[in-house]
Order: C-alpha cells, then sequence, then structure tokens
C-alpha cells in the first residue's frame, strides 16, 4: 500500500513537471499604443525532449467589467526544445473574433488596439491528433492611451475675443485611430478673482456645458447668455469614447475685448457711442445725429428705424441702411431730411447689424430757433 501511494506521488510529481517544461515570456508594451501584430511578440521555451504541437488562444477582457472583447487562436506551431521567439508572422493568419464595437474603427489584423484598460490572456494549447488540452497559461494587464490628449486652438491662451458668441476649435487626440465612438464635452467657465483657471474649471458652475459633441468645433450660440467684457473666462475639452473618459485637455482662458479705442482728429466729444439693447440715456438734438458704431462683424451695411416715443403706436418716422466699413464707424445723419420731427418730441434711433442685434440711442428734438 505504502509503495503504491508513493508510485501515485511520483507519477503526479512527473506529470506536473512535464507541464512546466513549457514556459512563456510576453513581451508586449504594457502601456501606451500598442498595435494588435505586438500582443504576438514573446519567447516560447520547451524544457523537454518532446516536440509540441500547439496552437495559441488569445482572449482581451475588457477591465471595466471583465467580458471579453476579442478572442483570436494562432495557426499551428511545432514547439520543439529550447527557446523560440514569436512574432505576428510566426502565428498568422489569424482569425480576430471582436465582441465590442470599440474595435470598429480599425479592424486591420495589424491595426491599433482602441484605448482602454485591458487584461491579455493567453492559453497554450497541445494538441494530440484531434485531441487538445491546456499546456499552461498567463496573463498580463494592458493600459491602452492616447499619445496625445485634445489641443485647444481657437480662442488662443489669454486671448482677447471680439464677439459675444465666439467659435471653439481644438485638435482631437491622437491616433486618431484609436477611437471607435469619440466624443467631446466642451466646459466653459467664469474665472473669479484669486481663482487660477483650473480651480475654476474645477469648481465653478459652467457658464456653458456641451457634451457629446461629435466634431472637434462648436459655435456658442445666441441662445445662450453670451460672453461679457470685465470677464476672464476658462475653457477646456473632455474626450470620451464609448462614453468612457480617455483624455482631457489642458484648461486655457480668454477674455472679451470692450469696445476699440478711437484715435481720430474728428470732435469725439460730439458723437455718441450707440447701446447694445436699451438704456435710459437719452441726447438732445437739433437735427443731426452723430452716432459711434463699432463694426466688429465687419458688415457692409447696417439697416436703422426712426421711432416716435412719445406717439402712444411708437409710429415709424424714418428708416434707411449705412454703409459700414470694419472698425468704428462715425454716422452722420441728418434726420430732418428724411423725416418729420416735431419739438420736444421723444424718438429712438434702432440700427440691426447681420446677427439681429440691436443698437440703439433715444434723442430729444429741439428745433433751432
Amino acid at each position: 500500500m505504502r509503495l503504491r501511494v508513493i508510485v501515485v506521488l511520483v507519477l503526479v510529481t512527473l506529470s506536473v513537471r512535464a507541464t512546466s517544461q513549457v514556459s512563456m515570456a510576453l513581451q508586449v508594451p504594457p502601456t501606451g499604443v500598442v498595435q494588435k501584430s505586438q500582443l504576438w511578440n514573446m519567447v516560447l521555451v520547451n524544457g523537454s525532449n518532446e516536440t509540441y504541437s500547439i496552437d495559441i488562444t488569445l482572449t482581451l477582457l475588457s477591465t471595466a467589467d471583465n467580458n471579453p472583447v476579442l478572442t483570436v487562436i494562432s495557426r499551428g506551431i511545432i514547439l520543439t526544445k529550447g527557446a523560440h521567439q514569436l512574432k505576428y508572422a510566426d502565428v498568422s493568419p489569424v482569425n480576430y473574433r471582436y465582441t465590442s464595437p470599440a474595435f470598429g474603427a480599425d479592424m486591420r489584423p495589424e491595426g491599433l488596439l482602441p484605448v482602454g484598460s485591458y487584461t491579455a490572456c493567453y492559453t497554450i494549447n497541445k494538441w494530440k491528433g484531434d485531441i487538445s488540452e491546456p499546456l499552461m497559461e498567463d496573463c498580463i494587464s494592458l493600459e491602452i492611451q492616447p499619445l496625445s490628449p485634445p489641443i485647444l486652438t481657437t480662442p488662443a491662451d489669454k486671448d482677447s475675443i471680439e464677439t459675444d458668441y465666439p467659435q471653439f476649435t481644438w485638435l482631437p487626440p491622437s491616433p486618431i485611430l484609436l477611437f471607435g465612438d469619440l466624443s467631446y464635452n466642451l466646459v466653459v467657465v467664469k474665472v473669479l478673482p484669486d481663482q487660477s483657471p483650473l480651480q475654476a474649471v474645477q469648481q465653478n458652475i459652467p457658464l456653458f456645458n456641451q457634451s457629446r459633441l461629435r466634431q472637434p468645433f462648436y459655435n456658442l450660440s445666441s441662445a445662450t447668455a453670451g460672453i461679457d467684457t470685465g470677464n476672464v473666462y476658462a475653457w477646456g475639452v473632455i474626450a470620451n469614447n464609448n462614453n468612457q473618459f480617455i483624455a482631457i485637455s489642458e484648461v486655457r482662458t480668454f477674455t472679451r475685448k470692450g469696445i476699440v479705442k478711437i484715435e481720430t482728429s474728428l470732435p469725439v466729444a460730439a458723437y455718441v457711442q450707440l447701446s447694445r439693447g436699451e438704456d435710459g440715456s437719452v441726447i438732445v438734438t437739433s437735427g443731426a445725429l452723430k452716432l459711434i458704431y463699432n463694426n466688429l462683424l465687419s458688415d457692409a451695411r447696417l439697416t436703422y428705424k426712426i421711432t416716435n416715443l412719445s406717439d402712444k403706436g411708437n409710429a415709424l418716422v424714418a428708416s434707411g441702411t449705412t454703409v459700414l466699413t470694419t472698425g468704428s464707424n462715425f454716422i452722420d445723419l441728418d434726420v430732418l431730411k428724411t423725416s418729420r420731427l416735431e419739438n420736444g418730441n421723444t424718438y429712438q434711433y434702432t440700427a440691426t447689424n447681420s446677427r439681429g442685434e440691436k443698437w440703439t440711442i433715444k434723442f430729444i428734438y429741439r428745433k433751432e430757433k
């Protein structure tokens, strides 16, 4: 009985030792950008005198839910005694089976693995006739990362913009083939005193937050609050793939440029700056309106109308167009030539630009004595 136990233990030991005669040293980059062909870089060592007929099964698992996203089996390989350096050419042709839409961006055998965290498990199968059995298994962790995050382009850092509704543009993270379902979140916040731009983005309620953007640009629409002068704004972009975070851009700042400083020999004091919207300021004129309009949109013309505020129906008394140049425009409008004004009445001049913005001034007509 004792002899029989010893024999069984020896056989078990020999069996384990025979299995352990084959070892695997994987040479796959653990982080960064990885090609699918690099998954086959390895050294197989057969320490026994036996020659094996093998194939290699590779299963790539997502660490997020431990579900397989890719499976592939190599062609048959004859493993003789000694060390064997393998690469993709030694195991191909192979047939990749994808079970995740993230791999749809690049399905080439030599293509790139999409961004994400994975576990790559390799199983060496030994074949005898039509029967196979696992010889050994090894797993490694892979962290596929983009080479660069989104790069902000406009507005430039610390730029002073000339519009209330700027266009934001950026470059996608690279390489672009890493991503099968790329989208962006755009965040714009106001920077408070004694705050860094990064603190503002992390702590402040966004002035504007747009998610699931498919293109690397966005125009701030007139439906939003817009950008005001006198404030510093910070903005940044978050890139996602399959709704999972992959990279974040740097944070940049910009301001809204104020009214362009007027440098002219004209008697500036005689001209009045038009106000956007309506305010309570009123001027007095005896027939000539001298106005300043800052044409930041480079419009060719400005349409205007004059209404009688002293009339219950705010009757229209004049309308027309004014030819513009880019920058500051000094407008001289002789209202007595275009309309009949009544002494002591209050009127409003309203100009509309190509964006539909209203620029106004109220005036009281006093007939010259």
